[in-house]
């Protein structure tokens, strides 16, 4: 597999008022740094969206800080590693991490997390968590 050397993300283009919409964000292009020691390239399979990251749209304070116009929103993201220099993070595992919505990511080893997503819940179409599909 050739790896790849750009990303597409989602970035805010705007600070929404009420109910986001399409035209807050916009999806954008960046290069990828090359693969340094301790790292892993993850290719993103899920990515979070909370209810959490709305308050973060808005520039105010708070337990964490807001996203910033014209960056990536970050949260929490599952993915599949292609690429790795950690041993602990081979090729082909799946991991959680913190750089959400982007296609890939270059993710510290130590800030990623081995999943074993066979384990992960199945959640019906109510959104019952304790449930099993």
């Amino acid at each position: 597999m050739t790896l790849p050397t750009t990303t597409r993300q989602v970035v805010l283009a705007a600070r929404p008022t009420g109910a986001p919409t399409p035209d807050d964000f916009r999806i954008e292009s960046a290069a990828l740094p090359a693969l340094g020691e301790g790292e892993v390239l993850v290719r993103t399979t899920v990515m979070s969206v909370d209810p959490y990251m709305r308050g973060r749209m808005n520039d105010v304070k708070s337990y964490i800080p807001p996203f910033q116009i014209g960056q990536p929103l970050d949260g929490g993201a599952v993915g599949e590693v292609v690429a790795s220099t950690s041993d602990a993070h081979p090729v082909g595992a799946s991991v959680l991490h913190g750089l959400g919505w982007r296609e890939y990511a270059v993710v510290p080893a130590r800030s990623a997390s081995v999943v074993d997503t066979a384990l992960a819940p199945r959640v019906p179409i109510s959104g019952c968590w304790g449930c099993r599909a």
